[in-house]
This record gives structure tokens, C-alpha cells and sequence, in this order.
């Protein structure tokens, strides 16, 4: 999912980019009782989306603020590697990756991006605002192919992954064309 592949790259992150190694506590995507408990909140969604930077009351009664920065784990990813991030991406066994299931994905894919308009108004049928949002996002935010950037930022992920211990052993992907 990719709130694990978000908590992943977090922990990634904060061995490889800052130095530390925080202790991580589930919590459900409250910002304010996040920040009232922790030091840090891993916001994904919405939820991150609409979270703004600036000053933030926390606590059963709102009496304290907080300072709240924005920092996005993707522009972190390619600051600290120079590739893009893959969150996301069609996986499966390769015998089950039969040329009509390719076709198929291929098929949800580019009807996906030709109907990004359509999709955010389904998501978010009484708020253009927010349909805005959602089409800029999906349109300027996501990568729909898997191209050798992509590769290459996907293998170096699965490789300091394994370094930091997020993943019990290093993982080698095997890609269909």
C-alpha cells in the first residue's frame, strides 16, 4: 500500500539522508493528535495534501501550537539520489503476466489518463477546488510509465532499503517489456 511504501521510504530517509533512527508509532491520520504525541507526522492523501504549512493547535484542547513544515518524501528521494521515487507500481509473478493481462493493464492505464477529469469529479463530486487538485496531482505528479529512471530509483530504493534494514534481504525486480 502506500502508506507502507511511504513509512518505508521515511525510515530510508532518515538513516540514509538525516542521520537518525526515530521510533515510528501508528497512529490514525490526525495531524493534530499525530503532533501532540510526536515530534513528526508521515501524512499521505489527502490528508497531506490538505495540511498547510504554518502554525497548528494541537491537544485535547487545542492549547498548544506547533510550528508545521511540509516535506515531500519525493523531492526528498531525488535530492538525496537524483532519481524519481516509484511509490507505486504493477507487480506479480512473471508467469502470470500473460500478454492479455498486459494488455488489460495497459488498457486501464491509458483510459485512466484520458479521463483524469472525469476521475476527479467521481472523487470529488461538489468541490471543483478539490477536482482541480486531483487532476493537477494525477496529471503533474505521477509517472504512468516505467521507464530506466524509474528502474534505477526503484533498485536503489530496494538496495539502501535492505542496507537500513527495512527489507530483510536486497531485492532484485524483474521487468516485463
Amino acid at each position: 500500500s502506500d502508506l507502507r511504501t511511504s513509512v518505508a521510504l521515511t525510515r530510508v530517509l532518515c538513516v540514509r539522508h538525516f542521520g537518525i533512527s526515530p521510533t515510528f508509532v501508528p497512529m490514525a491520520p490526525d495531524p493534530r493528535a499525530m503532533l501532540d504525541a510526536c515530534d513528526a507526522a508521515l501524512l499521505i492523501g489527502d490528508v497531506a495534501l490538505e495540511l498547510s504549512a504554518g502554525r497548528l493547535a494541537v491537544g485535547a484542547a487545542g492549547d498548544r501550537v506547533v510550528q508545521v513544515a511540509k516535506w515531500d518524501l519525493g523531492e526528498a528521494w531525488r535530492a538525496h539520489t537524483g532519481l524519481p521515487f516509484v511509490y507505486a507500481c504493477w507487480t506479480g509473478p512473471i508467469a502470470a503476466i500473460t500478454p492479455s493481462v498486459r494488455s488489460a493493464l495497459l488498457a486501464a492505464r491509458d483510459a485512466g489518463c484520458q479521463h483524469v477529469a472525469d476521475i476527479a469529479q467521481t472523487f470529488y463530486p461538489a468541490h471543483p477546488d478539490r477536482q482541480q487538485m486531483a487532476a493537477r496531482y494525477l496529471t503533474e505528479h505521477i509517472q504512468y510509465v516505467l521507464g530506466p529512471e524509474e528502474r534505477a530509483g526503484l533498485e536503489q530504493f530496494y538496495s539502501y532499503a535492505a542496507e537500513c534494514g527495512v527489507l530483510a534481504r536486497p531485492v532484485a525486480p524483474r521487468y516485463v517489456s
